[in-house]
């Protein structure tokens, strides 16, 4: 019989701040943003009412926070799991705790399409989109299984074709058929 299903904690949210890559003083890579939790609570009579999102910090570390440098940007829905990492913060005569959730995993969150229009709202895409003068890159699309050979582009107007008539037989959908030869 299977055991339980392992499960780790998850935060998803929506991106604050522009991420910022720095390095830790032991070397390591830190990926660390700004994010919002959206909060709903129930009213009275039953219906959902959203509440205030509560604001976080996330960071991812090492050569994750590396890869998904520039992946992610302010204004984008996002998934992570990890966990919630406490760390001391020294001030002039007060010890304060602080939060950040740590991600090992992150992603886009698919289940909102706000993807699409934060990309076309990002600076970078934006430019790339109003430049009348070049037509806009087509995307890369990953190549599953055989490559398909590039076909030019046919002729405007129709190719004539010729049929030969065939030698000693009848033509078939095989190819030609000779009187003797079984079909």
């Amino acid at each position: 019989m299977p055991g339980p299903i392992p499960t780790r904690e998850s935060l998803a949210g929506f991106i604050v701040t522009e991420p910022r890559l720095t390095t830790t003083a032991g070397g390591q890579y830190r990926l660390a943003a700004r994010v919002g939790v959206e909060h709903w609570q129930s009213g009275p009579d039953g219906t959902r009412i959203k509440a205030d999102p509560s604001f976080h910090t996330l960071a991812i570390y090492g050569r994750l926070a590396a890869h998904l440098a520039g992946e992610f940007h302010k204004g984008e829905r996002f998934v992570a799991a990890g966990r919630t990492r406490a760390y001391p913060v020294d001030r002039v005569d007060v010890e304060d705790v602080r939060y950040e959730f740590v991600a090992t995993h992150v992603g886009h969150d698919a289940a909102d399409d706000a993807l699409a229009r934060s990309m076309s709202r990002h600076p970078a895409n934006r430019a790339r989109h109003l430049d009348t003068r070049h037509p806009p890159e087509p995307a890369e699309v990953p190549v599953l299984g055989r490559r398909l050979r590039a076909v030019p582009d046919l002729p405007a107007q129709p190719t004539p074709v010729r049929h030969e008539p065939s030698r000693d037989g009848v033509d078939s959908p095989r190819g030609i058929w000779t009187a003797g030869e079984p079909r």
